[in-house]
C-alpha cells in the first residue's frame, strides 16, 4: 500500500480523519436522543426504558457487527457477491424474527417480568420501545453489507457521509415526533433511532451502485459454498458478539441493586458520554491495520499516534467528569434531574480510564490481527466479559448504588483485557529496536 512509505504523521491523520468523523456524528446520537427525552415528561422512566430497551437493541445486532469486514474481505465477483448477500439477507430475517418474537406478550413476560423483575412503572415503556427497534438489526446489517463493498473500493469518504445523512435524520425526526406527536419519549428514541439507520441503508445502496455493478461483471469459477461463509464468518463475528453482551447485562444487572431505577437512568448517559470519546480510539483500529506493514516497520509512529489519541481522552474526558462541566453536561445538555446529575458523578470520574484504553486497545488489537494470532483477541474480549459479570453479580449483594458497582466492574474488565493483550504482544510481536 501507498501509504506504508514514507509514513508521517501527517499520513495517518489523514488516513484516519474521515473514520474518525463517522464515529463522533454516531457518538452525538446518544446524547441528542438522551437530551431529547430529559425534555419530555417522566424523564426517569423514560430514560430508563430506553436504555433497557437500546440494550435489548444492541444484544440482538450483535451477529452482523463484522458484515463490513466479510464484504471487504470476501466480495471478489458476481458469485461471491450473491451468495453473501444471500447469506446477509437470512441473517437480517433471523435476527429481526427474534426481536419481533421477544414482542409476544406471554414470551415478553416471561422474560422482563418474570426473570428480569421489570417494575410496572417500566414494563410497558420498555415493550413499545423494543417495537420502535423492529426494524434496527435488518436495516444495520443490509447498511454494514454494502459499507464493505465501498470500502473495498476505495470510497471510504462515502462511509462518512452516509453517517453525516443519518445524523440529520436523527436530528429532524426528533424534533418531529416531540413536537407533533404525543408517544412516549423511550418510544420517540427508539423509532428515531430506526428510522435514521433505514436512511443510511437506503443512501449506502445507492452509493454502492457503481461498486455492485464492477463487481457482478467479474465472473470467477469460485467454489463458494454457505457453509465456506459460516466458516469464515463465525470467528469474525465471535469478538463483537461476546462483548455486546455487556451493555444488556450491565443494564440488568442494575435493576437487581440499590437505586434500581436511578441507576438505570444514569447508564445510557454514561455510555453516551463515554462513547464521545471512545469514538477516538474505535475509529482507530481500522487504520492501525492497514498502516501497519508486514514487519512493523510502522510501528513506532503509530504507537506514538495512538499515545497521543490516549493522552487526548483521558484529559478531554477528565475536563468533563472532574470539573464544574460535569453539573453542566448532566442537567444542561442530557437534560439529568438535580438528583440524579449528583448521582452520576462517581461513577463518571471511574469511568474516566474507559476511553483512554479503548485507544490503546484498538491498537493492541491491530497487532494481534498483523501477526495472525487472533485467538486472543477473543481469549481477551471473554476475559473482559466474565471478569464484568462476576463484579455484576455481586449488586443485589452490596448496599452500595448499582451505577457505581457497575461502572467499577466496567473499568476491571477493560484493564485485565488490556493487560491480557500486553502481554500476548510482548511474547509474539517482535518490534526492531
Amino acid at each position: 500500500m501507498e501509504l506504508h512509505q514514507d509514513l508521517t504523521y501527517k499520513k495517518i491523520l489523514i488516513f484516519w480523519f474521515p473514520l474518525l468523523t463517522a464515529w463522533l456524528m454516531m457518538a452525538f446520537e446518544g446524547p441528542y436522543i438522551a437530551a431529547i427525552i430529559g425534555r419530555l415528561p417522566d424523564v426517569k422512566h423514560n430514560l430508563a426504558g430506553y436504555g433497557i430497551a437500546y440494550s435489548v437493541g444492541l444484544l440482538v445486532e450483535s451477529p452482523i457487527i463484522m458484515l463490513m469486514s466479510a464484504s471487504t474481505a470476501m466480495v471478489n465477483s458476481r458469485k461471491s457477491y450473491i451468495k453473501l448477500r444471500n447469506f446477509t439477507f437470512f441473517l437480517i430475517f433471523f435476527l429481526t424474527l427474534i426481536i419481533v418474537s421477544l414482542l409476544i406478550k406471554p414470551v415478553y413476560n416471561f422474560i422482563f417480568q418474570d426473570i428480569l423483575k421489570l417494575n410496572e412503572e417500566i414494563k410497558d415503556i420498555v415493550y413499545y420501545a423494543i417495537a420502535g427497534l423492529i426494524p434496527w438489526s435488518g436495516a444495520i446489517g443490509y447498511r454494514r453489507f454494502y459499507q464493505g463493498i465501498i470500502i473495498k473500493y476505495g470510497k471510504t469518504r462515502l462511509v462518512a457521509f452516509g453517517t453525516f445523512t443519518r445524523l440529520i435524520t436523527i436530528i429532524s425526526i426528533a424534533l418531529i415526533f416531540k413536537i407533533y406527536t404525543n408517544i412516549n419519549s423511550a418510544l420517540l428514541g427508539t423509532l428515531t433511532l430506526s428510522s435514521a439507520v433505514i436512511v443510511e441503508a437506503i443512501v449506502t445502496r445507492i452509493f454502492a451502485i457503481k461498486p455492485v455493478s464492477k463487481i457482478l461483471s467479474i465472473n470467477k469459477d469460485e467454489h463458494l459454498t454457505y457453509l465456506d461463509i459460516l466458516r469464515f464468518y463465525l470467528p469474525m463475528a465471535m469478538t463483537p458478539l461476546i462483548a455486546l453482551v455487556v451493555p444488556p447485562l450491565t443494564t440488568f444487572s442494575l435493576l437487581k441493586g440499590k437505586h434500581p431505577v436511578e441507576s438505570a437512568a444514569i447508564m445510557p448517559v454514561l455510555n453516551s458520554l463515554t462513547f464521545i470519546f471512545r469514538a477516538v480510539g474505535l475509529s482507530f483500529q481500522e487504520v492501525a491495520i492497514a498502516l501497519m506493514d508486514g514487519d512493523f516497520k510502522n510501528y513506532k509512529k503509530i504507537r506514538n499516534f495512538m499515545r497521543g489519541l490516549f493522552t487526548f481522552n483521558l484529559l478531554g474526558y477528565s475536563t468533563i467528569s472532574f470539573t464544574p462541566l460535569a453539573d453542566y453536561y448532566f442537567i444542561k445538555v442530557s437534560g439529568m434531574t438535580d438528583e440524579l446529575a449528583k448521582m452520576a458523578k462517581i461513577p463518571a470520574r471511574i469511568l474516566t480510564f474507559i476511553p483512554p484504553f479503548t485507544a490503546l486497545l484498538a491498537f493492541q488489537r491491530s497487532l494481534i490481527v498483523k501477526k495472525g494470532i487472533t485467538i486472543h483477541m477473543t481469549t481477551a474480549t471473554i476475559i473482559e466479559v466474565t471478569v464484568t459479570f462476576l463484579l455484576l453479580f455481586t449488586i443485589p449483594f452490596l448496599d452500595i448504588p448499582s451505577i457505581i458497582i457497575a461502572s467499577s466492574a466496567l473499568l476491571i474488565g477493560r484493564i485485565l483485557s488490556n493487560l491480557y493483550l500486553h502481554f500476548v504482544i510482548i511474547k509474539n510481536v517482535k518490534i526492531e529496536k
